[in-house]
């Protein structure tokens, strides 16, 4: 009925379901543990941090990785302008550490001064994570070589949560806690990256692939800013006490989203090298509704027994309110499936969908922010997520019918 290449989609998901189930007994350690063992305002003031970290590095072209993997899916090993790329998003990302440290001096205003360490190893990480992690998630996803990433996930999760268990057990400190979940992964994939990089010969000067991460920076970055602004609006109106009480309701909606995230990567070199074509996107459809079905059953399940979940695992925080929070964030998950839509569009190089979706999307969450957290709070960030997904999804469904079939994808995007 779909047409699909089940033994290569079976395979890889099979690795990357490993990868990711290794993923979840790190964020046993490093989100839950962390979440709950932390008081609310450290977890608040952590969680802040990685914030505005989030916001820092849209200034190393966060599309990087997409453009990054799309060039060595078209263009292979022989040809790919990895080396090139990395040097000039490598001197990007020194304005990123000057940013973050220019902004201890400023602490005081906002009367968390004691934020300034955290600031301090986030500078001191930003260019291995940036780095490392970017161009390392580039190469495999633009090559399909997902047992490498396995191993490494393998053993970046298993130092992280030695690493993570013996600090919490000795310290509750915020700071190194960061280093070591931000430090180690970004080191390993840094080292792997070094490994590889041998395999790329091309030393060609050419502004191919920063053209494109451009592109896809530029129609992102309005939207990554605002999704971390919510996180500063709550904090503003609300305190560092509710912006923890958000993040962990969020905490098990968002992990299911990784999940999906992790799957993803498989299909993104296959939709690269397809033609275009009207049987293509049905067949696209077809998964996506697919998709779409099994997500609701999950979160009917996850909605009934939210309420058992959340005094369980968070007796600090007020249940009745992280239970309705995380039951409407929950509703968000069905619109994960419809990723794959804005996956086609990146891989096959539709500039003006992608530009038309983003920015209309990224229109309407702002408003609903401005609007909605002042009054609201973290009810009203949640309910601009939501409505952010859904909206994004039925817009890149209505796209796939109307934009025109694309005849040619190995090319600079026009």
């Amino acid at each position: 009925m779909f047409r699909i290449d089940a033994r290569y989609f079976a395979k890889n998901t099979v690795i990357q379901l490993l990868s990711y189930l290794l993923s979840v007994c790190r964020g046993l350690v490093t989100g839950y543990l962390v979440a709950r063992l932390l008081t609310p305002r450290t977890y608040g003031g952590y969680s802040l941090v990685i914030d505005i970290v989030g916001i820092v590095s849209l200034l190393t072209l966060p599309g990087m990785e997409s453009a990054m993997a799309r060039d060595i899916s078209q263009r292979g090993r022989e040809h790919a302008a990895l080396r090139f790329s990395i040097f000039w998003n490598t001197i990007l990302s020194l304005s990123g550490i000057f940013v973050l440290l220019s902004i201890i001096p400023f602490l005081h205003f906002w009367n968390q001064q004691s934020l300034w360490p955290l600031f301090f190893a986030a500078a001191f990480l930003f260019i291995p994570n940036n780095i490392g992690q970017t161009f390392f998630s580039a190469i495999i996803t633009g090559t399909g070589a997902f047992t490498k990433s396995l191993k490494v996930a393998t053993l970046s999760s298993l130092l992280v949560v030695i690493g993570v268990l013996i600090a919490l057990w000795f310290t509750h400190s915020a700071v190194i806690i960061y280093v070591l979940v931000v430090g180690i992964p970004s080191f390993l994939s840094l080292w792997m990256l070094r490994r590889e990089i041998h395999t790329f010969p091309s030393r060609e000067k050419t502004w191919r692939v920063i053209r494109y991460a451009s592109f896809l920076s530029i129609n992102s970055i309005p939207f990554a800013i605002a999704w971390y602004f919510d996180g500063f609006l709550v904090t503003a109106f609300f305190g560092l006490k509710n912006l923890a009480l958000f993040q962990v309701a969020i905490l098990i909606p968002e992990q299911v989203k990784a999940l999906y995230k992790s799957i993803m990567p498989i299909s993104y070199s296959r939709q690269a090298r397809a033609n275009d074509s009207l049987e293509l996107r049905k067949k696209l459809r077809r998964i996506v509704f697919l998709g779409t079905c099994i997500m609701l059953v999950g979160i009917a399940l996850y909605c009934a027994a939210a309420q058992w979940i959340m005094q369980i695992l968070f007796p600090n925080y007020d249940t009745a309110s992280l239970t309705l929070l995380t039951r409407l964030m929950a509703l968000s998950v069905a619109t994960l499936p419809s990723m794959l839509f804005s996956q086609f569009f990146e891989a096959q190089g539709f500039i003006r969908e992608q530009r038309w979706i983003q920015w209309l999307t990224t229109g309407l969450y702002i408003i609903l922010l401005v609007l909605l957290i002042p009054r609201f709070g973290p009810l009203g960030a949640v309910i601009c997520r939501l409505t952010y997904r859904i909206f994004g999804s039925l817009l890149s469904l209505l796209f796939i019918y109307i934009a025109p079939i694309r005849k040619s994808q190995i090319s600079d995007p026009d």
